[in-house]
C-alpha cells in the first residue's frame, strides 16, 4: 500500500464540512432559511392552553325495544353500515349488537379536514332509510368524542407572619426539648420536622409519627 501525504489526503477528502467551508454562500443561505422557518414555525404555532383538536370519530345508536340481538343484526345493524359505507371518507366502522340495541361506531380518515361537513352527509344518509324495521330508531352522535378537561386545584390560604413565628417557636422547643434526651456527644442526631394545619386531628397524626419515629 503506497504511503499516502497528509496534502494528497486534503486534497482528495471530501466531507460536508469541506463543502461549506468552501462554499460560504451556501450555508449562509441555509443558515438563514433555517431562522425564517423556525421564526415563522414559532409565529404560526398555536398557542391555547386547549387547543382544538378534529374529532374524526362518531356513533350511531340504534334501539329496536324487545328485537332479539340476532333480528337486531340483520336487519338494523347491517343496513346501517352498508348505508354508512356509501361515504368514502369513513376508514373504519365497527358495531357493536345486543338485544334490541346496537352501536355502530364509525372513524373518519385521518386526512379529513372539514370533519362537520363529513358528519352532516353522514346522518343525511342514515336519516334517508326508510327500510327500517316498525318500532326501531336511530340516534346519531358525532361529538362524544370530545374531551372535557377539568383541572382540580387545592391550594391552602397563605399563613401570616403571626402564625409562622408561632408555629417556629414551636419547633425550635420541641426540637430543645429531644435533644436534652440524648447524648451531646452523639454525632448522629437529627431532628425532623412535620408541619400540618391546625385543623387536623393531632392525635391521629401523633400514631404516623410514633410509626416513622420506630
Amino acid at each position: 500500500m503506497a504511503h499516502t501525504t497528509d496534502q494528497e489526503m486534503i486534497e482528495k477528502t471530501r466531507n460536508t464540512a469541506r463543502f461549506f467551508t468552501e462554499n460560504p454562500h451556501i450555508s449562509w443561505t441555509l443558515l438563514l432559511f433555517t431562522i425564517l422557518w423556525g421564526v415563522f414555525a414559532y409565529l404560526t404555532m398555536p398557542k391555547r392552553k386547549d387547543p382544538e383538536i378534529p374529532v374524526r370519530v362518531a356513533a350511531a345508536i340504534l334501539n329496536w325495544p324487545g328485537a332479539k340481538a340476532e333480528n337486531v343484526e340483520e336487519r338494523f345493524t347491517r343496513v346501517v353500515e352498508h348505508k354508512l359505507a356509501e361515504n368514502s371518507k369513513i376508514e373504519r366502522i365497527e358495531s357493536t349488537t345486543r338485544a334490541g340495541v346496537a352501536v355502530v361506531t364509525i372513524m373518519l380518515d385521518e386526512t379529513t379536514k372539514d370533519t362537520a361537513k363529513e358528519f352532516d352527509d353522514i346522518w343525511l344518509k342514515l336519516s334517508s332509510l326508510s327500510n327500517l324495521p316498525e318500532g326501531a330508531s336511530m340516534e346519531f352522535m358525532k361529538d362524544f368524542g370530545d374531551t372535557s378537561v377539568l383541572m382540580l386545584i387545592v391550594v391552602s390560604p397563605r399563613a401570616s407572619s403571626i402564625e409562622v413565628q408561632l408555629r417556629a417557636q414551636k419547633v425550635e422547643a420541641a426540637i430543645r426539648e429531644a435533644r436534652s434526651q440524648a447524648p451531646l456527644d452523639d454525632p448522629a442526631r437529627a431532628a425532623m420536622v412535620g408541619c400540618f394545619p391546625y385543623t387536623l386531628d393531632s392525635r391521629e397524626l401523633s400514631v404516623v409519627g410514633k410509626a416513622l419515629a420506630d
